[in-house]
């Protein structure tokens, strides 16, 4: 009789613990029909809440993506020299007074720089480009030379991008951003045509991948000419920057350190 006790006491247990359960499922479904509004907000604020994170969230996972497309764009293994740091506006009166990178400077940074894969200069201007009765304005103009593409990362998916020969002999070979060619060419196919830089005549040899806006500008809104010709036709007194490909053998920091002293060498 005592073992029999014994062996329902466990269920007794466990019996009461389900019935205390459902009775507090039961008080608490009570409260929620009694307090249907207070319910609907408390589930509603869980929802806002939820759905405020994950927008949060993929915002910054867009930026992020897009902070990495963009730095990907200037080349993966590339520095670049600049009279200017790109955060220069915090300590602006710093630099004021830092001379002009001088196309000498340029010529012998690229004979003294070892591990340079690549080099290319690169200067410039904000412009309007005419074709007709069509224009663009506030278009990013840059003079640079062939190698540009190998440094940058960026490609050229119409026709091709601007040749030795062409910065040899400061050719009025113009490359367009995706953006200017739809514009200019929407139902023509823009090679071999002729457009307007302010007032000088070019004609287009290549079309730019297209690279999408980032922080609300497009980064398509381009014209691309030889170095040469952006010195002879919009001014020879610009500073440049330099972007130099580093050749893999070397890290970057130690190409950074290296480019510095050379490049205080130069000046």
């Amino acid at each position: 009789m005592a073992a029999k006790r014994h062996r329902r006491g466990p269920v007794r247990w466990v019996l009461a613990r389900w019935h205390g359960m459902l009775a507090g499922v039961g008080v608490a479904l009570g409260a929620l029909v009694n307090n249907k509004f207070r319910a609907a907000m408390t589930a509603l604020g869980i929802v806002i809440g939820v759905m405020t994170v994950t927008g949060i969230l993929s915002i910054i996972h867009g930026l992020d993506q897009g902070v990495e497309k963009q730095l990907s764009l200037m080349g993966a293994r590339s520095l670049y020299v600049s009279t200017w740091p790109w955060d220069a506006h915090k300590d602006w009166y710093k630099y004021v007074n830092r001379p002009d990178i001088t196309d000498w400077q340029y010529r012998r940074l690229h004979d003294l720089v070892p591990f340079a894969e690549a080099m290319a200069p690169i200067v410039q201007s904000r412009v309007r480009v005419r074709r007709g009765g069509e224009q663009v304005n506030e278009v990013e103009l840059r003079g640079t030379n062939h190698q540009y593409l190998n440094v940058t990362g960026e490609g050229v998916a119409l026709g091709r991008f601007i040749s030795a020969a062409d910065v040899r002999y400061q050719r009025p070979s113009v490359v367009l951003g995706a953006d200017v060619a739809r514009q200019l060419f929407p139902n023509d196919d823009p090679l071999g045509q002729h457009v307007r830089i302010a007032q000088e005549r070019y004609q287009v040899i290549g079309v730019m991948q297209a690279q999408g806006n980032f922080l609300g500008r497009s980064r398509d809104i381009t014209a691309t000419i030889p170095f040469g010709r952006f010195r002879r036709d919009f001014g020879s007194r610009r500073s440049m920057n330099i972007a130099v490909g580093v050749d893999k053998s070397l890290s970057l920091d130690n190409a950074a350190s290296e480019l510095q002293g050379i490049m205080r060498r130069v000046r």
